[in-house]
């Protein structure tokens, strides 16, 4: 499988299982996860081309765990993030779901966590907080460098934002895994519990 390829399968995977897996007939379990092998005969169906039950597990693979071929063809960018993630013969997705899923698995983020957003987002942020909004949880990141990144993709005009986690989680804020390490997802943060970085100062007022 090519680099355009495997970008193709991520993409119609992330649509079936974050969102919508009725295109391509197939089903998810409470918890968001789907059974790899119908999987593998409804993408090669829908794509046009042999997609093997390898080729789906590879995009589960940490980035240090693809092969050598696929970094070397830049295939890792879409899979470096590990938008997937395995459970015996199942597969779900990650992160970014619309679909209500169970079964997050709690987490305690260890050092600070941050969010980028286009800059016309921030007076809402002020008013109301994070709120996951079409997603069932809010996207976080240890990382400032993809956060932004990902922001960036919409607007180059983008903001920092950094979450008080302790406060975050004195206030009863739930923090849970993702398949990707660099992400973490959280329930919605009350604008009390963020800070601009750009401006270094406190989203409210005191």
């Amino acid at each position: 499988m090519n680099a355009a390829e495997r970008r193709r399968l991520s993409k119609l995977l992330s649509l079936a299982l974050r969102h919508d897996p009725a295109a391509l007939g197939v089903e998810l379990d409470p918890r968001g996860f789907c059974a790899v092998d119908p999987l593998v005969e409804a993408v090669s169906r829908r794509l046009g081309f042999a997609v093997s039950r390898a080729d789906i597990e590879a995009l589960a693979a940490p980035p240090a765990r693809q092969s050598p071929a696929a970094r070397r063809s830049g295939a890792t960018k879409d899979t470096a993030k590990t938008r997937f993630e395995l459970e015996g013969d199942f597969i779900r997705a990650g992160h970014g779901h619309s679909l209500p899923i169970v079964g997050y698995r709690p987490c305690v983020p260890c050092g600070p966590l941050y969010h980028a957003t286009v800059r016309s987002a921030l007076p809402a942020i002020r008013l109301q907080g994070l709120r996951a909004m079409a997603r069932q949880k809010v996207h976080l990141s240890h990382d400032r460098a993809i956060t932004l990144e990902a922001a960036r993709r919409r607007s180059r005009d983008t903001v920092l934002i950094q979450v008080d986690v302790a406060r975050a989680f004195l206030a009863g804020v739930g923090f849970y895994e993702s398949a990707d390490p660099r992400i973490v997802l959280s329930d919605d943060l009350d604008p009390r519990l963020l800070w601009h970085l750009e401006q270094a100062s406190a989203i409210t007022a005191p």
